[in-house]
């Protein structure tokens, strides 16, 4: 949002985008705010991250994550019901070690959905 990628132009389109898009109902939207750290994670400073949920049939969850020059997805492995009644190995499991990561980011640093909100809009009155 603050990082310019082109003209005011092209950063109103993309801010008017994304408010289009955090009104769907299955989409949220959620900044991570530049005053919060997380303690001993360099990696939440790599760049953006996503967890991908497509329901109940869909395709299996994700996890994206970008970072300099590259990208990765990390997909939910399948566990038979044996593996599922015993602990998820986290250290052996790249996404699972993601996902923990991401939701310890929404909990610790990240703004509400309405703070989210409000930034995009204030955003979209700078470009304008």
């Amino acid at each position: 949002m603050l990082r310019r990628v082109g003209p005011d132009e092209v950063m109103l389109g993309q801010m008017l985008y994304l408010l289009e898009t955090a009104d769907l109902p299955h989409v949220t939207i959620r900044f991570v705010l530049l005053d919060r750290l997380i303690a001993g994670n360099e990696a939440s400073m790599a760049g953006g991250m996503a967890h991908l949920q497509f329901g109940r049939g869909g395709l299996p969850d994700l996890v994206y994550v970008e970072g300099y020059g590259k990208a990765d997805y990390y997909n939910k492995p399948a566990r038979s019901a044996e593996e599922r009644a015993k602990p998820w190995p986290t250290k052996d499991n790249e996404f699972e070690r993601h996902l923990q990561l991401l939701l310890r980011i929404q909990g610790e640093a990240c703004a509400s959905p309405a703070a989210s909100r409000r930034l995009l809009e204030a955003a979209v009155k700078r470009y304008s």
